[in-house]
């Protein structure tokens, strides 16, 4: 499979979608200029380790804060 990102729509794909072909399909989409190879992005060590491991979340609540919400009677 070879991938390719896709410069325009075509059904049913849209363009800047990425999607994999046989050799031969992947040429001529290329060929024709309705596609382009993909070469996979490399994305700095930092983003990587904050996608693997996402910062720890500090939400802080209120000591009166109930779950559930509150509800009027």
């Amino acid at each position: 499979m070879i991938p390719v990102r896709f410069k325009v729509g075509q059904a049913p794909y849209n363009a800047g979608e990425i999607a994999g072909f046989p050799p031969e399909v992947a040429e001529r989409l290329i060929s024709a200029g309705v596609a382009e190879a993909y070469v996979a992005e490399v994305r700095p060590p930092e983003v990587t380790k904050a996608i693997e491991a996402p910062p720890v979340d500090k939400m802080v609540r209120s000591a009166t804060h109930k779950a559930g919400g509150t509800r009027k009677k």
